[in-house]
């Protein structure tokens, strides 16, 4: 099965899938393995076509009842015997589970129409209020684990869940909900899914720090390039509430690549545009790799202090956060 995607893309998957049969003398899937023989190609595209309408088509037609996106995934989580055809149309890459509400955020929104969702409770604050009225924490705990003794893995984790959310200390909340989740996960076919669970039971028991991870894979991604595209980058940087009611605006002028760029912040927001403007507070001239914020460039002109202004105002701080702790 395709993994969950916007409505544009699923839509043009069929034309995709038909120009793939009729063109290709041997297609190789990304996600699995090659097909051959013409007739074995047509056959088995137009079952994955169709396995993919189906489950689009009938997402609309119970949209337009008035399904949600949890109870879209109950009535479309398996896929019809007609239409299964291993290894392309089970669920080893996407699933109906999971792909069925991307269909209805895409083609309605997140908004389920029940007013009641539109301005929500803050989690940890609803949490805390449900369950005092369920008992409190150790009540929904013992509950949890009745559940997942008696094999419901997911019930288990969704009540801890609660329970890590109105007491984020409680070390038997957190351990009941990794073996919890550890179960559901060996349950799951799906590699997406079952990795997903698997790690969130390796997460819950600090088998890792989420901070030298998200660390790692920065450093990864973060290597010096193009500097016009690492300067549009610190719109995301940007911390808006230390940029209230501040105006700047700095040339920059690389010494080591054929680019001049200006930085505006105005209105909690920062702005790029290409070469030097006239109006500038300031223009440094600076390498690549000052971009990082830890060597002062050379002011040519201007306000002296305008680039440690501007630097003061990027968010360098790399915070790890828990996806099953929040």
């Amino acid at each position: 099965m395709p993994a969950a995607g916007s409505r544009l893309s699923v839509r043009r998957r069929p034309a995709r899938t038909r120009r793939a049969a009729r063109e290709s003398p041997c297609p190789i899937p990304t996600t699995s393995s090659a097909l051959g023989r013409k007739r074995h190609i047509r056959e088995t595209v137009t079952k994955y076509r169709d396995a993919t309408q189906y489950f689009w088509d009938q997402s609309i037609r119970l949209i337009n009842k008035g399904y949600t996106p949890v109870e879209l995934q109950h009535a479309l989580k398996d896929i019809p015997e007609e239409l299964l055809d291993p290894p392309y149309t089970v669920p080893m890459y996407g699933t109906p589970f999971t792909a069925v509400p991307e269909y209805f955020t895409g083609w309605v929104s997140w908004f389920s129409g029940d007013s009641t969702d539109l301005y929500p409770s803050l989690p940890a604050h609803k949490a805390r209020r449900l369950v005092g009225l369920m008992g409190g924490v150790d009540a929904v705990v013992a509950a949890a684990e009745d559940d997942h003794v008696a094999g419901d893995h997911q019930l288990a984790a969704e009540l801890t869940q609660l329970a890590l959310r109105a007491n984020p200390d409680h070390e038997n909340a957190r351990l009941l909900e990794a073996a919890a989740l550890r179960a559901r996960g060996y349950q799951e076919l799906n590699p997406i899914a079952r990795s997903w669970y698997l790690t969130g039971a390796l997460e819950l028991e600090r088998a890792f720090d989420t901070g030298d991870l998200l660390r790692s894979m920065l450093t990864m991604l973060g290597a010096p390039g193009d500097p016009a595209e690492v300067v549009r980058g610190w719109r995301y940087l940007l911390d808006a509430d230390k940029a209230a009611g501040l105006t700047l605006t700095l040339g920059l002028r690389f010494t080591d690549a054929d680019r001049l760029l200006t930085v505006r912040v105005r209105h909690r927001v920062l702005v790029v545009t290409d070469g030097i403007a006239d109006d500038c507070d300031a223009v440094v001239e600076l390498t690549v790799t000052d971009l990082d914020g830890t060597t002062e460039p050379a002011t040519v002109s201007g306000d002296p202090t305008a680039w440690r202004a501007l630097m003061g105002l990027i968010d360098r701080e790399i915070t790890g956060f828990d996806m099953h702790m929040r």
